[in-house]
């Protein structure tokens, strides 16, 4: 996952590798609408993502729609990520519904992918009294 700050919002861009070869690339424009909430557009997304962030929690839902084109192929994803303490790992918990029914729960860890002596080695969130950065910027690595 990779992230750059741009004057219309935040760019983001996922990598997926499945297990049977197959690779996919979403590629998110999320826009922060006042202190706390956000929202994005995606090509595989119906309508609006919508999050909220506060302190070091993120909660993100959507609708994702797996085949374009098929509203019976639309799959609910609500995401709560949660930056841990030291600054560079973030763990985000799935949980995927189809019809209200809960067809997946995922949860996986993002560690931050920074060189050394770059602006990216301060801390992802803001202090205590400071205005909080978004986090979920710049490059994380999903940690196996």
């Amino acid at each position: 996952m990779k992230g750059r700050r741009e004057t219309t919002g935040l760019i983001i861009t996922q990598h997926f590798f499945f297990q049977d070869g197959r690779r996919q690339q979403r590629t998110w424009l999320l826009r922060r609408i006042d202190g706390h909430r956000y929202e994005a557009t995606s090509e595989d997304v119906v309508g609006l993502a919508r999050g909220e962030a506060h302190g070091n929690a993120f909660r993100w839902e959507y609708s994702l729609s797996l085949k374009r084109g098929n509203p019976l192929m639309n799959v609910r994803m609500k995401h709560w990520m949660y930056l841990q303490n030291d600054g560079q790992t973030m763990i985000n918990r799935v949980t995927i519904t189809k019809l209200g029914i809960v067809v997946a729960r995922i949860t996986e860890q993002f560690r931050r992918d920074s060189p050394l002596g770059s602006s990216l080695d301060k801390p992802l969130v803001g202090t205590r009294g400071a205005r909080p950065q978004p986090w979920w910027g710049d490059e994380y690595q999903r940690v196996r």
